[in-house]
């Protein structure tokens, strides 16, 4: 019964040390994490009266809309150092992104009406979208990773919101889209979210505890 005993914990322990080394990590951001909106190659714009903290910048583009009663707690940068090595770094976070293991390949392109997910990396081949509600929990772990790979673009409907439970940060949550991220009037994001190769844009009365990037594509 010892012998039993001892050989199931060796096993255990194998089988614990897979579950570790298969979760996510948040990638590196280097220094585009100090951007708040930011785009590779496109304009950056503004409506309105917004309210933003960390630096906006492009590296070939216009930059249009943030003068008061607009605030921004950061810099503008513009095709500079600051933004070509911002550049470098946000193609070397997409990139990471992109190669991640995907956790769960089954769930629809629909997220959202009020579901919980749990930490992992959700892959989903085509374009996707959030309606309503969409609760991320940590289940403790305030080191937990949401990544969310769309093959196509993704967009909200209005008034939709991403809810962190139990410990899920918003620096632990990663959005990116083959192409436009658009978020519809009044929607409440959470994370990071990459539009590659297209624009990318939140509309009026919405917010975001994140950041909007793009590798190609205007930023608005």
């Amino acid at each position: 019964m010892k012998i039993y005993l001892s050989k199931f914990v060796g096993i255990l322990s194998v089988f614990l040390i897979c579950i570790q080394t298969t979760r996510a990590q948040s990638p590196d951001l280097g220094s585009v994490a100090n951007f708040v909106l930011f785009t590779s190659g496109g304009a950056v714009g503004n409506t309105a009266i917004s309210h933003l903290n960390g630096d906006v910048g492009t590296h070939v583009g216009a930059i249009t809309g943030f003068s008061l009663p607009t605030v921004v707690n950061g810099s503008i940068e513009q095709a500079n150092a600051a933004t070509l090595q911002a550049k470098a770094d946000l193609l070397s976070a997409y990139t990471e992104l992109f190669n991640t293991t995907a956790t769960d390949t089954t769930h629809t392109p629909a997220f959202g009406l009020g579901e919980i997910l749990l930490p992992g990396v959700y892959s989903i081949a085509a374009a996707g979208s959030l309606a309503g509600e969409l609760i991320l929990n940590a289940q403790g772990n305030s080191n937990a990773v949401f990544i969310f790979k769309f093959g196509g673009a993704f967009n909200t409907g209005a008034v939709s919101a991403v809810r962190l439970i139990n410990g899920a940060q918003a620096s632990n949550v990663f959005w990116i889209a083959e192409g436009e991220i658009a978020m519809a009037a009044a929607t409440s994001m959470q994370g990071t979210m990459i539009a590659n190769n297209g624009a990318i844009s939140l509309g009026a009365g919405g917010t975001l505890v994140g950041r909007m990037l793009s590798t190609l594509g205007a930023v608005s």
